[in-house]
């Protein structure tokens, strides 16, 4: 699944359901002209059964894969959010601006807020870049008429590019924030590219004066460890801006590159959160580079 995901109790019993492809098969015979199509349809935001978060998707996807093999991956959660307790009774937490360790209060739905009045709502929303099997592929005649699973086609790979963009005036700089966790990674390289070369990455483009400079990129992401603030390291990226000349900036997130089955990783999952406020705890490690127009 890529895009936007809710990681509150809520948001994620709905995207980890055990019945959830079922659900999603419920959705497709669905007829939009009935008249309780709109009390029966559930929006998964076009969700289809391969984008399910398997931890491994190329045997979960098999018809005769085994519940174990139908393993999903762990909530991501937030780097900011504190999880204590068993399954089944967790209690959750977060610091407050005065780094007081504070618990959250849920409504009906799972929904996560700071305050006891749930007024104030706190933000568990990340985004996901999930580099599922690439797996639709046409019959033989060239038609569409069925739909035949390859299990053995490699992964596709995502980026996000931001829909806007970051404007510096001559002499100004700006700070670009994220925090990056990396879950489940696989690699099937053949041997072609060394594993510490492969992961998530972050890219920042720029142009000044309307004319393009080559792209800054933190490459080979892997968070594969790190235990603190659930696995999420901040990375930071200070941009000088231009001495004569307005710059513009946009940055891409990142999971897999477009190349030959022999060089490319099989099957890569990322999270990715971005922030534009300072963090609320420090990160166990801190990338942070300087690039300038």
């Amino acid at each position: 699944m890529n895009g936007i995901i809710d990681t509150s109790k809520g948001g994620w019993d709905k995207m980890s359901a055990s019945d959830l492809a079922q659900r999603l098969e419920d959705n497709d015979n669905l007829d939009s002209d009935d008249e309780d199509y709109e009390d029966k349809y559930v929006d998964y935001n076009g969700m289809r059964p391969r984008d399910i978060l398997y931890a491994n998707p190329h045997t979960a996807l098999m018809d005769d894969a085994t519940d174990e093999q139908k393993q999903l991956i762990n909530n991501p959660y937030t780097h900011d959010i504190i999880v204590e307790g068993e399954a089944g009774s967790e209690k959750y937490y977060y610091l407050n601006d005065e780094g007081v360790k504070t618990e959250l209060t849920q409504d009906e739905n799972g929904t996560f807020y700071k305050d006891k009045d749930k007024k104030e709502v706190f933000e568990s929303h990340v985004l996901m870049l999930h580099n599922y099997v690439n797996s639709d592929i046409e019959k033989a005649d060239g038609t569409d008429s069925e739909v035949v699973y390859d299990y053995d086609s490699y992964g596709t790979a995502q980026t996000y590019t931001s829909a806007s963009t970051v404007t510096l005036e001559p002499n100004t700089a700006a700070e670009i924030s994220l925090w990056v966790k990396t879950s489940d990674l696989m690699f099937d390289r053949d041997g072609a590219v060394p594993i510490e070369e492969l992961g998530a990455y972050i890219t920042v483009t720029q142009t000044v004066g309307g004319n393009d400079i080559d792209e800054f990129t933190i490459k080979a992401i892997n968070t594969e460890g790190v235990t603190e603030n659930n696995g999420w390291v901040q990375f930071t990226i200070f941009v000088q801006g231009c001495d004569f000349a307005s710059s513009t900036v946009n940055v891409k997130l990142g999971l897999g590159l477009a190349g030959t089955a022999a060089t490319m990783p099989k099957r890569l999952r990322a999270t990715l959160s971005s922030t534009t406020s300072p963090a609320r705890s420090t990160p166990p490690s801190r990338t942070a580079r300087i690039m300038r127009l």
